[in-house]
């Protein structure tokens, strides 16, 4: 793996499947620097594992013997199982059967629920009277409704205070869910709006979404510029 270069992952990954195209999908897999032969018989699976190997060295690809194991699987081997491991285990049980682990999300409902106790508490910090904002300020407190679950509401929408990053949470979660895909500005808004309010947020979603398309454009465009000086010159970036 050539730490150190950036992309270096990509790059070795775009390497590795060159060099193993001739048995890929046949009787190898290949993910960044892992090489997974399969094979139906253990006779099969010695002949797959010659040919990779030659094909390796062919290359000029050669393993690190001081990373190496051998033999992790064998009836024989003697497994160290002291003090420091049994801690390690006892700690990863515990956070493994604690409440949050195994209360499994079901559906987006509890991903709201997540993001209304956020923004219940930044209400509760922007009411205070030296935290109070402009839209407070403006007398839109008292079109504002507190309900059963203990947030405000504007005319029976979520209100989202400007205190923290509560509205970029808000247009980071709508950007990326799963359960509101959008295709620009005006979609992303029409489909938040129903349950989240806040003044000018048509026009902040606008700006969102643009910064984040043109974002998108200059990360596309670099990364097509170094395809191509890479391929071309077979050259890599370095962080230096």
């Amino acid at each position: 793996m050539p730490f150190g270069l950036t992309n270096a992952p990509t790059v070795f990954m775009d390497l590795m499947n060159r060099v193993c195209e001739p048995y890929q999908d046949k009787f190898v897999i290949v993910s960044i620097d892992d090489i997974l032969i399969y094979s139906k018989s253990k006779e099969d699976y010695e002949v797959y594992l010659k040919l990779v190997l030659e094909l390796l060295k062919k290359k000029k690809l050669f393993a690190k013997l001081s990373k190496c194991k051998f033999w992790l699987q064998e009836k024989n081997q003697k497994y160290k199982w002291g003090v420091e491991q049994e801690e390690a285990f006892q700690t990863l049980k515990d956070n493994f059967c604690n409440a949050p682990i195994l209360s499994l999300p079901d559906g987006p409902d509890d991903f709201v629920s997540s993001i209304k106790e956020k923004l219940f508490a930044a209400q509760n910090k922007a009411t205070k009277k030296e935290n109070a904002p402009a839209e407070m300020l403006r007398g839109l407190d008292q079109q504002m409704e507190e309900k059963g679950d203990g947030g405000l509401y504007f005319m029976d929408i979520i209100w989202v205070p400007l205190i923290g990053d509560v509205r970029t949470m808000i247009m980071d979660e709508a950007h990326a869910t799963r359960y509101s895909i959008h295709s620009g500005a005006y979609k992303m808004y029409y489909d938040s709006r129903d349950m989240y309010w806040w003044p000018g947020m048509k026009r902040d979603i606008a700006t969102y979404v643009g910064w984040t398309i043109y974002v998108t454009i200059l990360e596309n465009i670099a990364e097509s510029l170094r395809n191509a000086v890479g391929y071309k010159f077979g050259l890599s970036s370095s962080n230096g």
